[in-house]
């Protein structure tokens, strides 16, 4: 038998493998625990952030969440901090008949401390003792799997009565991270339980929730789980304190004990049965902790789980309260234990199984290429990004914009090539290259904000077999990562529409990018004519375009932007009309705008997402021409400018193009008035706070 070198966790307990001498729950518990690490400004905002999030999910409720309480630490915790935080709880016990004066006499305190509404949900005792009496005859390992099954049911079910879409529990990875799943089964597996009990049915509170039911409340649905308590530097020991000291909490000898049966259980049937004393993972999980050392974790071990004048009391109070017969308690006892493995599991449960040791090994393998250690300081927060913004085209606009403000509001700004690990990090668009930092961050607790643009057009129209499938590649991308993400932000309606789903629905907003306010007055005649102006970030992509500058020959067209088609660049050379300004910063496309000119600019491209050139012309004050199609109905009406008609084969009537822009020049100073009122949704600013917000919040 190998023991680890840190802890007590041993080579015969199952589902445990060792590295030179050290346990792999150890060496999971190492690469983990920073993210549940804080600073004293980052706890505080985690749970500012937190209550921000509960609230805005509650909907008809009078209650912003639930929480299931039983008068053990963990729950009693939990519903105390909900209190300290300023939410309003309802409180949930699931009374199985085991409960003891001291968990009843920790939940009558915390009632009165915290004046939250009260629920109990008590089993029916005749039908739950034979469930109970069932498994331990057939001396089922886990006899526990009932409460805890029953417990997660009636939580769910008392939410989705009561229009509640939040569950605060008490779970925790810092208590609870020794849990070996070998040594039991899924608790939510309803399906199974039944094969177990046979002929013995439950109904209403005791109703058995296959798996699927489950899923289905929570991922279908609006209700979620928020395990609070991994918000914070969650320490027990601390817990327990200021528990004592503000609601005259009463402790317990060992983990859960505050139920009889747990008591029975943990501390007599797992022992004198099966020979696993379950103390060994709460004490090896104090001594990762640091609540303890390795040498009193081993004198504590040496210590009965229960003083045997009381044993012989708990064994008589059990056998009595379930209707044991001496001889049938004394079977259990001698009876070979039953082989979990004999049950079949259904096939969501193998499917979660395959998928949870596929993530497993994914995590395993990125976690290999360790981020840098970084000192924290007391900044608000940390936030990547794929790579330092370009100083043109629309997302290095977004980019620049946003992480200005962010800078303003003491956050920090990283970048991919740092290779530090961050509270946040926002992908924007796609990237085939960086897709396993991303998988990387996620997986090491970032929290990811995807901020979509549209799809990538490029295999609807001409264009080579490569380009075509990188297109598809990434539209596939862009809607897998939607699943990882923590924040799913839209550019506009049509992005939403183009690609939102039911399994986003909760967790998507849209923010539409801002520019500057930097209104200018422009008057002037309406038989003076107008200079046209175009700004991409590459010119060639916007897809037909070229047919749309043919157009408008008539006019001054001044057009920024990359051009990396030789074809296209010659065809624009043989226009007298146009002046090609190629890549200039933004600063000099700002400088450019504030001209003392007639400008109407012209957006060139189809389906765009939510364009920043465009934005940031009307925020100038200049009126825009555009496709109707993609989002520009959405940010360029009847007051701000004219949108064009463009058929399926991408078709326009030159006669309806120039039509416009000379209703545009001839009611020029009406156009110009009305962007002085511009909505503040396109303002930087307001984007900022929105993204801020929406930060925190995650």
């Amino acid at each position: 038998m190998i023991e680890c070198r840190i802890c007590l966790i041993n080579s015969n307990l199952p589902g445990v493998s060792f590295d030179k001498e050290i346990c792999s729950i150890c060496r999971n518990f190492d690469n983990t625990i920073d993210n549940f690490n804080y600073s004293e400004i980052k706890e505080k905002k985690n749970l500012v952030s937190l209550k921000k999030k509960i609230i805005s999910k509650k909907e008809k409720s009078k209650y912003d969440c639930l929480i299931g309480v039983s008068g053990g630490l963990d729950s009693t915790y939990s519903a105390f901090l909900s209190h300290k935080i300023g939410l309003n709880s309802l409180l949930v016990t699931v009374d199985n008949g085991w409960s003891n004066v001291v968990s009843h006499n920790n939940l009558s305190k915390l009632i009165d401390y915290t004046k939250f509404d009260f629920h109990s949900v008590h089993l029916n005792w005749e039908i739950f003792k034979e469930m109970q009496k069932n498994f331990l005859l057939q001396s089922y390992p886990d006899v526990e799997i009932l409460s805890d099954h029953f417990i997660f049911s009636n939580l769910y079910r008392v939410a989705v009565e009561k229009n509640i879409n939040c569950l605060i529990n008490g779970l925790n990875f810092r208590s609870e991270h020794s849990n070996i799943k070998a040594l039991g089964w899924n608790k939510r597996d309803g399906s199974h339980i039944q094969q177990v009990l046979k002929n013995i049915k439950g109904k209403n509170e005791l109703e058995l929730y296959p798996y699927y039911k489950f899923l289905y409340l929570s991922k279908i649905t609006k209700l979620s789980e928020i395990p609070i308590l991994n918000y914070i530097n969650y320490n027990p020991l601390k817990a327990k304190k200021e528990l004592e000291e503000k609601i005259k909490f009463i402790s317990y000898e060992n983990k859960h004990y505050e139920s009889s049966f747990t008591k029975f259980f943990q501390g007599y049937y797992l022992i004198k049965k099966f020979d696993f004393d379950k103390r060994i993972l709460h004490l090896s999980s104090d001594i990762r902790n640091k609540y303890c050392s390795k040498e009193e974790a081993i004198k504590k071990i040496k210590e009965p789980p229960i003083p045997e004048f009381e044993e012989n009391e708990l064994k008589d109070f059990i056998k009595k309260k379930l209707d044991f017969k001496d001889n049938e308690f004394e079977h259990i006892l001698e009876k070979r234990a039953i082989d979990n493995k004999k049950y079949k599991k259904t096939l969501i449960i193998k499917t979660t199984d395959l998928m949870v040791n596929l993530f497993k090994s994914i995590s395993n393998y990125l976690r290999s290429f360790d981020f840098k250690n970084e000192k924290k300081e007391n900044y608000y927060s940390s936030i990547s990004f794929i790579n330092e913004p370009k100083f043109f085209g629309g997302p290095g606009t977004f980019q620049k914009n946003l992480t200005s403000k962010l800078k303003q509001k003491n956050f920090v700004i990283r970048y991919k090539n740092d290779n530090i690990k961050t509270d946040y990090f926002i992908i924007i668009g796609s990237s085939l290259r960086s897709f396993f930092w991303l998988l990387k961050m996620k997986l090491s607790g970032s929290k990811m904000i995807h901020r979509i643009d549209g799809a990538k057009w490029q295999y609807k129209y001409k264009g080579n077999l490569i380009e075509k499938f990188k297109s598809i590649l990434q539209n596939y991308l862009i809607f897998f990562t939607q699943f990882l993400a923590d924040k799913i932000v839209y550019q506009s309606e049509y992005v939403k529409n183009l690609w939102t789903n039911k399994f986003f629905k909760n967790k998507s907003i849209i923010i539409y990018n801002g520019a500057e306010r930097n209104y200018t007055l422009r008057k002037f005649s309406d038989i003076e004519k107008p200079t046209l102006i175009s700004v991409e970030g590459n010119i060639c992509s916007a897809f037909n375009s070229l047919n749309l500058i043919k157009c408008l020959s008539g006019y001054d067209y001044e057009i920024y932007g990359e051009i990396d088609d030789e074809s296209y660049a010659e065809n624009l050379k043989h226009l007298n009309n146009v002046r090609i300004k190629g890549i200039v910063s933004r600063d000099k496309i700002k400088e450019t705008f504030k001209k003392n000119k007639k400008y109407i600019f012209v957006s060139l491209e189809i389906n765009t997402a939510c364009p920043n050139s465009v934005i940031e012309a009307l925020n100038f004050g200049i009126p825009v021409l555009g496709y109707k199609s993609g989002s520009m109905e959405e940010i360029v009406n009847e007051k701000f400018g004219r949108l064009i008609n463009i058929n399926k084969n991408f078709e326009i009537d030159p006669k309806e193009v120039i039509s416009k822009i000379n209703f545009i020049s001839k009611n020029y100073n009406d156009f110009n008035h009305n962007l002085e009122n511009l909505d503040k949704k396109f303002n930087l600013d307001f984007m900022s706070d929105k993204y801020i917000d929406e930060i925190i919040k995650t």
